[in-house]
């Protein structure tokens, strides 16, 4: 499941190490953790503008995330469930990065989605 979602993790998470940031019990309980996750202060500020108009992100860490499913061929009926620990996070009135810097982005993001219209979800992932 790592791999249906690892571009955008790329773009959220740059410094995402999957070799010691996931803790997995695929088999038994069909779920997995994130561990210590450095999320682009950028990207939440641009792409999830989840602050107050004028403010961005300078700081955003989750502790621990658990990744859970019941079916992977029937997320369209059983939808990925995430479970989220903790989050620290600070804003400041500072942009989100430089022109350049958010131009390049949006078009990371713009490559992982498919481009600027929305792909309908057909019954499901294009990965499995």
């Amino acid at each position: 499941i790592y791999n249906l979602f690892r571009r955008q993790l790329a773009v959220f998470i740059p410094t995402f190490d999957p070799t010691t940031q996931i803790e997995a019990d695929v088999f038994m309980q069909r779920s997995f953790y994130l561990k210590d996750l450095i999320m682009s202060p950028a990207a939440l500020s641009v792409l999830i503008p989840l602050s107050p108009p004028g403010l961005n992100f300078t700081r955003f860490w989750v502790s621990d995330v658990r990744v859970s499913w019941v079916n992977l061929l029937s997320l369209d009926q059983n939808p990925i469930v995430l479970e989220i620990d903790s989050i620290k996070a600070k804003a400041a009135e500072l942009p989100a990065g430089s022109p350049g810097e958010v131009e390049a982005l949006i078009k990371a993001w713009l490559d992982v989605i498919g481009g600027p219209e929305a792909v309908p979800f057909r019954g499901r992932y294009p990965l499995l």
